[in-house]
């Protein structure tokens, strides 16, 4: 994993990056407590949705008790037994702890899930919606079929542009103290827009080749 990846990452809700102002302020709709319901975004590798499903319940629920999040790796753990046993315990409210009234399930990389599991959960969904949020993370949003996509409020991330990951990129910049001609940083977001993963392993290898080179004057 790019170092700046782990250095950089957001380390609360208001310092994410999304694809678009659009987006941000639909979100922003989910943290102000206007909107709550079962989430779906999806787009390529690398642009931010696992981060943003997992600081999304402590950013809606500030405070909330860790027991009340369920984060899933789909690829790994979710087959149609798993889901048919959340659908009868955690997504129905038994594992809300005292002066709890929201539960999260988050399910990353939900394509991966089996036809069968993802019919189950669909079914289950329809249940405790009041309380509970399912989010699921896709890279492949053409694996879900249409009832399961209806039940969600979906979130295209399939759509980055320069405007949104250049701000980053110059935040990044800034703090690693280097100075880049503003049309570099230009080109070099327009590259990887499409995901922050490669966008920050990109600036760190600018960075540490600028570093280099003012080393080599300096020696």
């Amino acid at each position: 994993m790019s170092i700046f990846f782990k250095k950089h990452a957001p380390k609360t809700f208001d310092e994410l990056v999304f694809p678009s102002t659009a987006i941000a302020e639909k979100f922003g709709d989910y943290v102000d407590g206007r909107s709550f319901a079962h989430i779906l975004m999806y787009g390529p590798h690398g642009c931010g949705k696992t981060t943003i499903a997992k600081m999304l319940p402590e950013a809606i629920v500030p405070g909330i008790d860790p027991n009340d999040i369920l984060f899933i790796s789909a690829a790994k753990d979710a087959s149609v037994d798993k889901i048919r046993d959340l659908a009868n315990s955690f997504m129905i409210g038994t594992a809300f702890t005292p002066n709890s009234d929201r539960l999260f399930l988050i399910l990353d990389e939900a394509d991966t899930m089996s036809t069968e599991a993802k019919t189950v959960l669909r079914g289950a969904l329809e249940k405790n919606a009041e309380s509970l949020m399912v989010i699921l993370t896709s890279n492949d949003v053409s694996k879900f079929d249409h009832g399961l996509f209806d039940r969600c409020d979906p979130f295209d991330f399939s759509n980055g542009s320069v405007m949104t990951y250049l701000p980053l990129a110059e935040r990044v910049l800034r703090a690693e103290n280097v100075a880049v001609p503003h049309d570099v940083v230009v080109d070099l977001v327009k590259q990887h827009s499409s995901s922050i993963r490669q966008l920050l392993r990109a600036l760190e290898k600018v960075v540490l080749g600028i570093r280099k080179t003012q080393q080599q004057i300096a020696a």
